[in-house]
């Protein structure tokens, strides 16, 4: 990127617009922006970057800052910069956001912002707007951000004074900025993180398992308790896992055969038990029937008269029940009755509704044969129309035949009218061609005319200059002569030899015109020819007779043929004329034909549609005249039967009163039927009732006389026993519970410490693993350098670097130094690796950096920026910036050193750069010769002059 003109309006330090042209400063080459401190050198890269990316180049001031103090406060703010990247031109103009007052309907000294703007203007012509995507496209085209510009195009040297003399640690943030290295640092504290993260896991892995050694229950009287309190008592934080297995398995062991013997004991305990309760059952039981044989009785009883009432009960409802069938059959009867009312009903209803039919479809008859009527009419007058026709599809073929005949004549004879205007223009190239040669012709005879005269000119002139040194009897060097009656004389303005050249050279070039034009006008007088020839045969074809062409030698040539072409085209264009009005007509009787057609055609698929409506109308016609036929013999058969059903209608009974009785009849019928059955299932019930409490009786009375009394006091001894036997038997299985409890406890322990234990060994592997590479990658291995892996990696860039600043640094210095990295083992509690030294040529020592004076450290620093920037656009995908800055540092140079650093800058700028120093020191002013002075012009702001262009 190489910047062409900048323009800055109300910016910084400059008031009002000032202007600057690099291209006078030349494609490359060194030049110094000088002037005061303060008057705003470092200001005219601010404006570049700002006008590129939107931000100055110190990133100190916000934007909004950089309207100038010294401007009117009108004066709009913005930067404009045309640049060039390789050959294409950009121009980009971007303002600031900043206060102006407003200017119109505002008070005085009312203020308004102006939102902060960007335009680029495209090499295409196109234009991108918007802050946003101008400083995308920005980025994009020059393949850097902001930061890298500055780091690549501003050589600062106060910055990189401080990066020559930086710690290990320091370089290392300053590294970061530059190359971005923080995600191999993101990645060591990621290492770090696990490697601690593990090492807590396994942490607490460990106190899990010695939580659940604690856990494990053991009988405190048991000696197994005194080992559980030795292994937890240990101080270490890792647990022997062997001796808790053997503790744990011992304990298993006793508990599971003490298990084993308690439900041996409980399960005899609890038979015996069993058999005593099963004696106190049977007790409990016979006194329990006994009881229930006293309740029976009475209820046996109570049974029997109740089944006495319930079989009275039935045997009336039986008898009354008699009197239902009596009340079914005269509820059919009268059913009958009402049915035979519904069907005469019914016949008269459906006599009326086929009477309606009737009546409808007559009228339906006979509105159909009036439309048949009306259709047949409408068919006689359309079979007439079309009798009407003649034939005119076969017209059309004919007509259409003698169309296509004729329009192939009409395309011929366009076809030659084109060939004739192809003739025409060929007669015009042909004459434009014979001018141009005329005109190269009439050329080269002037200049050969010219060169001739020159020549002349200057034979006389050398026969003047030989005449000049004559004397009389002295022989003469051309003709031997002693005698010069007549002597030559110099004249004035005679060309010289090199304008004898030049004009020669000018003959050649018209010569070879004039060559070149009549060679082209050949070609187009052969092309005119043919041209003109083809057009009179096709002429030939259409027309009885052409007149013939004259010979080409004919003088009159031209004439004879431009007359021959006019008279072909007027008889061909007449020809023209009469087939296209002969197409007209063609084109009317078509329309015709195949109007007449489409009337025909209509017609016929009206008439045919109409033939079908007819015998539609027809169909329909005899469908309904069946249909009234059919409905007049259902109403016949429908008075009679309704002359049949009324003879069959009951007396004295309507329908309602019909109705009334069924009910009743159906009603009584059903309560009787309710009785009958609720009485037989009383009946029911009573019977059974009694049968199963004499069953249940008689059972009673045999099981108490199979049985065996007991005494009081047997029952009460036996009692005595069953609770002694119920305490023993609890006893022994709460024992059991109480291990078994155990048991299940210390084996889930087991299990759980065996998990533990596996995942703690992996966690171990693992964690170890990770702490390996984290220590390798973070630099704190034992006894090793403290070299973390960014630091590596900025390691390989200061290489590079170092490489890129030694091929300048050899220069300024006059080969004394060279800078390199010290690769020796530091201080191992501190971080190393990118510390500098300097190595002395002249006594072939190597010693600190900080040794250097003040001329030698800026010598120093500017090799190692310019080898940093070098640097940092290789990694930027081979960008390469075309325009330099230097800020300041060359005041503690001396001459000799000054001239080094010039030298240095100078190889730089050779590469097709221009580079630009920024400084007030006087020495520069006389040894750069195209400057840029910058000077303060008090409150009008900062002003420029471009000098020794």
């Amino acid at each position: 990127m190489k910047p062409m003109l900048l323009t800055m309006s109300a910016f910084a330090s400059y008031a009002g617009v000032t202007t600057i042209d690099f291209t006078k400063l030349g494609e490359n080459g060194l030049y110094l922006i000088t002037g005061d401190t303060g008057a705003g050198k470092t200001s005219i890269f601010d404006a570049i970057t700002f006008a590129l990316y939107g931000d100055a180049s110190g990133g100190v001031r916000e934007t909004r800052m950089l309207r100038s103090q010294y401007a009117d406060p009108g004066q709009e703010t913005y930067v404009e910069l045309t640049f060039r990247i390789k050959k294409d031109v950009y121009r980009i103009h971007r303002n600031p956001a900043y206060l102006r007052p407003k200017k119109r309907g505002g008070k005085d000294g009312a203020m308004t912002e102006t939102g902060a703007d960007a335009d680029l203007y495209m090499p295409d012509g196109t234009v991108l707007s918007k802050q946003g995507p101008v400083t995308e496209k920005i980025t994009e085209l020059l393949g850097m951000t902001r930061e890298q510009f500055g780091q690549i195009v501003m050589i600062a040297q106060g910055d990189f004074r401080d990066l020559l003399l930086a710690s290990t640690d320091e370089r290392m943030k300053i590294f970061r900025s530059l190359f971005h290295t923080e995600i191999y640092r993101d990645w060591q504290e990621k290492l770090k993180e696990d490697a601690r993260n593990l090492e807590k896991e396994y942490g607490d892995l460990q106190k899990s398992i010695r939580q659940y050694v604690s856990d494990i229950h053991v009988d405190e009287l048991a000696p197994e308790a005194l080992e559980k309190e030795e292994l937890l008592s240990k101080k270490k934080d890792v647990l022997a896992l062997d001796e808790v297995r053997m503790l744990l398995e011992k304990l298993l062991a006793e508990d599971e055969k003490k298990i084993k013997a308690l439900e041996k004991e409980g399960a005899t305990l609890d038979e015996e038990l069993g058999r005593k309760q099963t004696r106190m059952g049977s007790i409990r039981e016979i006194e329990k029937l006994q009881k229930e044989l006293l309740l029976i009785r009475p209820a046996v009883k109570e049974a029997e008269e109740e089944l006495q009432k319930v079989t009275l009960r039935r045997d009336e409802a039986i008898k009354a029940a008699e009197g239902r069938d009596q009340l079914l059959k005269s509820k059919e009867q009268h059913t009958q009755q009402l049915k035979i009312l519904d069907e005469y009903d019914a016949l008269v209803k459906h006599l009326e509704q086929e009477n309606a039919r009737s009546q409808e479809l007559d009228r339906e008859a006979k509105d159909l044969t009036e439309r048949s009527k009306a259709i047949r009419t409408k068919l006689e007058g359309m079979e007439d129309a079309l009798k009407g026709f003649k034939n005119p599809e076969a017209d059309l073929e004919k007509l259409r035949k003698k169309q296509s005949e004729h329009k192939a004549k009409e395309e011929r004879a366009a076809k030659v009218l084109t060939r004739e205007e192809a003739c025409t223009k060929a007669k015009r190239a042909l004459e434009k061609a014979e001018a141009v040669y005329g005109e190269d012709r009439e050329a080269y005879r002037i200049v050969s005319e010219e060169l001739k005269q020159m020549r002349l000119q200057f034979m006389d002139e050398q026969a003047g200059f030989l005449a000049s040194d004559l004397k009389e009897g002295e022989a003469c060097p051309v003709c031997g002569s002693t005698k010069h009656p007549r002597l030559a004389v110099p004249t004035q303005g005679a060309p010289t030899r090199e304008a004898i050249e030049e004009q020669e050279v000018l003959e050649k070039k018209k010569e070879a015109a004039a060559g070149k034009s009549a060679e082209k006008a050949s070609g187009e007088k052969e092309k005119y020819h043919t041209l003109l020839k083809a057009f009179r045969e096709e002429a030939g074809e259409i027309l009885e007779s052409v007149p013939e062409l004259p010979e080409e030698t004919d003088p009159a040539w031209d004439k004879k043929a431009e007359s021959i072409q006019e008279e072909l085209r007027l008889k061909i264009e007449d020809i023209y004329d009469a087939l296209q009005q002969e197409a007209t007509a063609f084109a009317e009787q078509v329309k015709e034909l195949e109007q007449q057609i489409l009337a025909k055609e209509k017609l016929t698929a009206d008439l045919e549609q109409s033939r079908k409506e007819e015998t539609r109308l027809n169909q329909d016609l005899s469908d309904r005249t069946a249909r009234a036929a059919a409905a007049k013999a259902t109403t016949e058969s429908l008075g009679k039967q309704i002359k049949e059903a009324k003879a069959k209608l009951p007396e004295g009974h309507d329908r309602e009163e019909l109705k009334k009785l069924i009910r009743e009849e159906e009603n009584g019928a059903a309560a009787l039927k309710k009785e009958e059955d609720e009485a037989r299932e009383a009946f029911q019930n009573a019977q059974g009732k009694l049968k199963q409490m004499q069953g249940r009786k008689e059972a009673i009375e045999k099981s108490l006389k199979e049985s065996h009394p007991c005494s009081e006091e047997e029952v009460k001894a036996l009692e005595e026993e069953i609770e002694n036997l119920s305490q023993k038997s609890n006893l022994v299985a709460d024992e059991k519970g109480t291990c078994l409890a155990r048991f299940k406890n210390n084996q889930l322990i087991g299990t759980n410490i065996r998990h533990q234990a596996e995942k703690s060994a992996e966690t171990e592997e693992r964690w170890m693993r990770i702490k390996a590479v984290s220590d390798t990658a973070n630099g704190v291995l034992t006894g090793k350098d403290r070299i973390n892996l960014e630091t590596f990696v900025q390691m390989s860039y200061l290489d590079r670097i170092l490489e890129r600043a030694n091929l300048r640094l050899f220069v300024m210095s006059g080969g004394h130094y060279d800078l390199i990295r010290n690769k020796g083992r530091q201080d191992l509690r501190s971080n190393s690796g990118l510390d500098l030294m300097v190595m002395d040529h002249y006594n072939n020592t190597v010693r600190s950096v900080k040794t250097l004076s003040g001329g030698e450290t800026f010598q120093a620093s500017l090799a190692l920026a310019l080898g940093l920037s070098d640097e940092i656009q290789a990694e930027s995908s081979g960008i390469r910036m075309d325009t330099l800055f230097v800020d300041e540092g060359f005041g503690s140079l001396d001459d000799e050193a000054l001239s080094a650093a010039i030298k240095a800058l100078q190889e730089l700028s050779c590469e097709d750069r221009l580079v630009g120093i920024i400084s007030h020191v006087e020495q520069l002013t006389e040894r750069i010769e195209k400057q840029i002075e910058v000077t303060k012009d008090g409150l009008k702001g900062s002003k420029i002059r471009i000098l020794g262009v």
